[in-house]
């Protein structure tokens, strides 16, 4: 059994800026990624970036997706998928099920643009 995640890069076409997250607390605070995650059961790639975009930042209207690199492990173990997402307009995100405290910033040119914090509680389905 091998572990595989997905991430995009989500870029706006009417600011030319990119969405990055910033986690702001847990045991791995401080850190920097992209939109993303592990991806569940036999969903491909895609269908777990798909799952993963609405959970951490809500619906969003990609207009259009590049696959980018595929990384693996030496061991084969992990493998992890990143794609560049196109939206028309940039969006505050909406994480709806995030157990984690995250912050959305949007960059450009090497400049952050804080847009908002986002607090979310633990919850379960």
């Amino acid at each position: 059994m091998s572990i595989q995640c997905s991430g995009a890069f989500i870029y706006s076409l009417d600011t030319n800026r990119f969405l990055f997250l910033h986690r702001s607390s847990g045991k791995k605070s401080d850190l920097w990624g992209l939109v993303g995650g592990t991806n569940e059961n036999n969903e491909t790639p895609w269908e777990g970036l798909q799952r993963e975009i609405y959970e951490e930042i809500g619906c969003i209207d990609i207009k259009k997706t590049i696959p980018l690199e595929v990384f693996t492990s030496h061991d084969c173990f992990f493998s992890y998928y990143t794609y560049f997402c196109i939206v028309k307009n940039e969006f505050i995100p909406k994480l709806i099920m995030n157990m984690m405290d995250m912050r959305g910033y949007h960059i450009k040119n090497g400049l952050i643009h804080y847009t908002k914090v986002y607090t979310i509680p633990y919850t379960t389905k």
